[in-house]
């Protein structure tokens, strides 16, 4: 094990030596800002653009650097897993080199992700099992498209969990100029909780299992949904189920997502109780808590509530392959 530092929960490291977080220092001790400047921008959540644009994790920041100025800190696996996807190509992803890692656990299909890697040990690839702290490479600057000084390098670090195994065949139906290389480990198909509020989970909870974090996951909005199969979604994270169905093929669904766009309640309706007039392709919100200006998925209306171009995408893609 790579890192000094112990375990927290249930083994669970930090990704790196910097272990600020963790000692309740300020987030100038462990936040890596952008060319803004601001700490805040190298957080989870409405961090960017003045609260406008969601960040999707978090900027780990180095404290390791050699004489000669290169950026040493190690970055190791969160916990035991299997590598899902590697990335070694920079100029195929705004990650540049990045690495995910699958932790299935019980029913929850949750996984962790390494960007901007500067150096990917070369044992690592997909299929590979891993143990909580194991070194899987060194921080760096790596992207396709976005210029980071070489004196900004950190971890771009995400928890996420895959919106639909199937992305790939949903991505050639639309109308990117670019190819997808990543199948569907995708950036846009990896739906990312905040980090910070997971390590503080299990630092209060240190017996609690991995899945019972995201089953806590606050609802802020529901939805009505008819799938014309099984949803791909369910089938690897089944404990979001909540009720019995009858069928594993199609049915209705009443969905109920995050503030940011995480589906983590799943109410199948026997087809019996849904209105004659309800549009199988069609999606109906059924109700409306809050929301945050980053993550703008529903639309207060004259006759209820409408969803805005985000939640019509992010349906689209959880629907995808039915």
């Amino acid at each position: 094990m790579p890192f000094s530092q112990a375990k927290y929960g249930k083994d669970l490291i930090w990704p790196t030596p910097n272990t600020a977080f963790l000692e309740h220092q300020e987030p100038e001790a462990y936040l890596q800002p952008t060319a803004s400047g601001r700490i805040q921008s190298g957080d989870w959540g409405c961090s960017r653009n003045d609260g406008l644009k969601f960040h999707e994790g978090i900027d780990l920041k180095s404290i390791r650097k050699s004489s000669a100025g290169m950026i040493m800190d190690p970055v190791g696996a969160i916990a035991d897993g299997t590598i899902a996807y590697v990335n070694r190509d920079v100029s195929e992803s705004n990650y540049g080199q990045y690495i995910v890692i699958s932790h299935f656990d019980r029913g929850i299909e949750w996984c962790s992700l390494y960007a901007h890697l500067g150096f990917i040990e070369p044992k690592i690839h997909a299929g590979l099992d891993v143990k909580a702290g194991q070194k899987i490479g060194i921080m760096g600057n790596t992207s396709s498209s976005i210029q980071i000084p070489k004196g900004s390098s950190h971890l771009h670090f995400e928890i996420v969990l895959r919106l639909n195994s199937k992305f790939n065949a949903w991505y050639q139906q639309q109308n990117y100029k670019t190819p997808n290389s990543h199948a569907s480990w995708n950036g846009m198909n990896l739906q990312g909780i905040n980090p910070f509020d997971f390590y503080d989970y299990f630092i209060e909870a240190p017996e609690q299992p991995f899945f019972s974090y995201f089953l806590k996951e606050p609802v802020s909005f529901e939805v009505l949904l008819h799938f014309d199969s099984y949803p791909d979604f369910l089938f690897r994270n089944p404990l979001f189920l909540r009720g019995k169905t009858s069928s594993k093929k199609s049915g209705w669904y009443k969905v109920g997502f995050t503030w940011f766009g995480l589906p983590v309640n799943w109410i199948p309706i026997n087809e019996k109780h849904i209105d004659n007039r309800f549009d199988a392709d069609q999606i109906y919100i059924q109700s409306f808590k809050h929301e945050k200006p980053c993550r703008n998925f529903v639309n207060e209306t004259s006759d209820g509530f409408a969803p805005t171009r985000l939640l019509l995408k992010q349906i689209d893609l959880l629907r995808a392959g039915n």
